[in-house]
Order: C-alpha cells, then structure tokens, then sequence
C-alpha cells in the first residue's frame, strides 16, 4: 500500500521522507493508521514541535476519542527538524519499545551510527 507524503513540498528533507515511508510500512503491519496532529509543527516558547497520532486502522470510535498513541517531537528550531523528530520518535518507540523490529537497511543504520555518536 503507497501512501501520499503529509507534508508540503518545501518542507521536505530527505531523512523526513525515509522516515515517513518506513513508518507507513511499520504502521500498515501493526494495523494502525498515523497522521500529523496538525497541518504544520506548533510554535511553542522552545520552538517548534509535532505531533503524530496514531489510531487503529478501521476503527469506530468516535474524532474525540483518545487515540491510542500520541507522539510528540523535541522542540526545533526548524519546522522540517520538529517532523523529522516526531518521526524518529515514533520510530524509536515501536522498535524499541513495542519490541517491533524495524529490517530496513537505512534505519538499522542509522540507529548504529546515531548510538556510536551519543556515547
């Protein structure tokens, strides 16, 4: 299944489109659905941050309800930064965290590279 990127054009970095296109991937075999909680990152006193929800694909329950997941970037100085930490975030989460193991050759390497960096 190939879905649409859910940003605009000029907001776009390579790492935020591999990050979105191996979270549609991940999410699509989790059965879960994601989107951006808002059409562009919120400006906060720290900067900018996004926020990333996720909802189980084909559920019924109600816009008000809670979903499932809800992830929050670090604040950045740049709208395309705040995107790309969501992202990873969500990323991070559902390979470390749910136990899910993410197998694309990019992502593996860049999670050995960015643990080599912050030791």
């Amino acid at each position: 299944m190939c879905q649409q990127l859910q940003v605009e054009d000029y907001d776009l970095t390579y790492a935020g489109c591999s990050f979105e296109a191996i979270l549609n991937q991940t999410m699509y075999a989790l059965g879960f659905d994601w989107k951006y909680a808002d059409e562009w990152p919120t400006l906060t006193t720290e900067g900018f941050q996004e926020k990333l929800i996720m909802t189980k694909r084909g559920s019924s329950d109600p816009p008000t309800s809670r979903p499932p997941l809800t992830v929050v970037s670090r604040p950045c100085a740049r709208t395309f930064e705040a995107r790309e930490s969501a992202l990873l975030n969500a990323l991070l989460y559902v390979n470390d965290i749910c136990g899910y193991k993410i197998g694309d050759l990019h992502f593996t390497e860049y999670i050995i590279r960015r643990s080599q960096t912050w030791r």
